[in-house]
C-alpha cells in the first residue's frame, strides 16, 4: 500500500465547494472528536496517532453519494467520497491553537 493519491477528481471540482461553519460536535466524558479529510486515511492516521493527547482514531469515508462504501469502491473516484479520520482527543492536552 502507498500513501500516494490516485484521485481521479478533477482540480476544479474541489475549488468549486463552498465553505461552511464548523459543525460544533458536543465531547463524550471530556474528550472531544474533530473530523478531518486528507487524502490516504491511513497515513493520516498514522501521523493523529502519533500526537499527544489523541486518544483514537477511526478511518471512514465522507460526503459522496454511494450508501456503505468500500475501500475498492471509493478509490474508483465515482462514488463521491473522501478518505477521513475521526479523531478523539482530550483538549486539555491537545488542541487547534
Amino acid at each position: 500500500m502507498s500513501c500516494n493519491s490516485n484521485s481521479q477528481t478533477k482540480k476544479n471540482d474541489v475549488n468549486n465547494t463552498s465553505a461552511q461553519e464548523p459543525i460544533r460536535v458536543e465531547p463524550i466524558n471530556g474528550i472531544e472528536r474533530a473530523y478531518f479529510a486528507s487524502g490516504c486515511f491511513w497515513c493520516v492516521e498514522a501521523i493523529y496517532e502519533s500526537v499527544k493527547g489523541v486518544q483514537e482514531v477511526i478511518s471512514g469515508y465522507s460526503g459522496g453519494h454511494t450508501e456503505n462504501p468500500t475501500y475498492e469502491s471509493s478509490n474508483t473516484g465515482r462514488t463521491g467520497h473522501a478518505e477521513s479520520v475521526e479523531v478523539y482527543y482530550d483538549p486539555s492536552v491537545v488542541s487547534f491553537e
